[in-house]
């Protein structure tokens, strides 16, 4: 779960940079988990 808007990135600059670093970060896991896991 991601919080976005809270803390730090509370402020308009902050919120912006805190969304897209969540964006990426939820981009990566959804890539992560759609990759099949290898047997080995």
């Amino acid at each position: 779960m991601h919080f976005v808007g809270y803390g730090p990135s509370a402020s308009t600059i902050g919120a912006s940079r805190a969304a897209r670093r969540a964006a990426m970060e939820i981009v990566r896991q959804v890539a992560e988990s759609a990759q099949p896991e290898r047997a080995g």
